[in-house]
């Protein structure tokens, strides 16, 4: 596309999961493009969840993100339940796995594949290696609808190097540049929003590496205590750090300003300290034997280290520091991942400048959805549903005002 003389009723800034979803989602009555800076739209959707495509969680809730309030209302809307049976009208079948939800196939392409042809039947035009980098507001923000309401559009000018053109309504739903993803939160910026400063978040936590020597590549069900903060849930060890989907959702505290320097491990949250020191005071052997059949064997030699007892030592002996160690493992955190391992990144365009159909209360007309706002959610398909959800309820208030 060069410069184009047509008005656009919709210009949709990024092709990734909410892109998508919102073009497929307006009604084939509207004239409608999305401007995607790659050479194909959903490149960032075919990394997530390790290529798997973890789509919503049947455990769904306003509290698992750091906005509660403000989603909350989104979500009722448009719940997980709705999400589904949407998904599959368009053909996806889908499968759950502890409570997430999935493409049938586990591939992220099969999503891409559906959303894309979705899209494409709604009439939406898709002009990949378009990098807007201006978005002008031709209609005056404060301008008002004869009832003394904002109107739900105007007219922009959207321009990149070598293109231009005008639409009706525009809508920012780039993401972040955590992963694949790119940052044009300067686009709105330039309307007068302001930014939350992004961090990585969903992210590994980077610790003193001698104190998780030789674990790298384990895998154990823990607990992890942050700031106070307690969770449970299956811990990666990697040799920068703790990874993991535990790890992940920790890691929000982190990017959220938490000021804790420690981290605490639970190896073995089943078993209180108390119940795990009477177990070792009655064991008849030594510290080995009595370790050899609860952890992977790296984890045995961390728990021994940091109660100081010798393999062949009586486990009678340690059993009060044995227990300890098993229950209040602690490493020392230096940081948290780039945004380069990032899942998303906290921060982005501030919630108090949308109002709770995502419309901009600066800038009639302009919308922003999925992680292009300051909305961050735990792993576990809590991040795509809200990327989902905020595209649907765009999407049915540009159906109403412009059809």
């Amino acid at each position: 596309m060069k410069n184009s003389n047509e008005i656009y009723d919709v210009a949709i800034i990024g092709g990734g999961a909410s892109g998508l979803f919102l073009a497929a989602r307006l009604s084939n009555a509207l004239k409608v493009a999305i401007l995607e800076c790659n050479d194909r739209v959903g490149k960032k959707l075919l990394a997530t969840g390790n290529g798997k495509c973890n789509l919503t969680n049947l455990n769904m809730s306003s509290a698992k993100y750091n906005a509660p309030d403000f989603v909350k209302g989104v979500l009722c809307d448009f719940d997980e339940k709705d999400l589904m049976r949407t998904l599959e009208e368009m053909g996806l079948t889908l499968r759950v796995v502890e409570d997430r939800v999935y493409p049938f196939s586990e591939s992220a392409s099969t999503v891409l594949d559906v959303l894309r042809r979705a899209a494409k039947n709604s009439g939406t035009e898709i002009f990949t290696s378009h990098t807007v980098t201006k978005i002008t507001n031709l209609t005056p923000a404060s301008q008002n609808s004869p009832d003394g309401g904002k109107k739900p559009y105007g007219m922009f000018l959207v321009e990149g190097e070598e293109f231009q053109m005008k639409a009706r309504t525009v809508v920012l739903a780039t993401g972040s540049d955590a992963g694949f993803g790119k940052s044009s939160y300067s686009l709105f910026e330039g309307l007068g929003h302001t930014v939350a400063p992004p961090v990585p978040s969903l992210a590994p936590i980077i610790v003193e590496k001698s104190q998780i020597k030789g674990l790298g590549g384990v895998r154990v069900k823990a607990g992890l205590e942050i700031d106070g903060v307690i969770e449970h849930g299956e811990l990666l060890f990697k040799e920068i750090g703790l990874s993991g989907v535990l790890a992940f959702n920790m890691s929000r505290l982190i990017a959220r300003g938490s000021s804790s320097k420690i981290a605490r491990i639970d190896f073995m949250p089943e078993a209180s300290e108390e119940e795990l020191t009477e177990r070792f005071e009655k064991f008849e052997g030594s510290v080995e034997d009595a370790l050899l059949g609860m952890f992977h064997s790296r984890v045995q030699e961390r728990v021994m280290s940091l109660a100081k007892a010798n393999r062949e030592d009586s486990a009678k002996k340690h059993a009060k520091d044995l227990a300890r160690a098993i229950k209040r493992y602690e490493v020392q955190i230096t940081g948290i991942a780039d945004k380069s391992l990032a899942q998303v990144m906290s921060g982005g365009l501030s919630r108090e400048e949308f109002d709770e159909r995502l419309m901009s209360k600066l800038c009639s007309g302009a919308y922003a959805i999925g992680e292009a706002l300051d909305v961050d959610g735990e792993s576990g398909g809590y991040n795509l549903q809200w990327a989902f959800s905020s595209a649907h309820i765009v999407a049915m208030r540009l159906n109403e005002a412009l059809v």
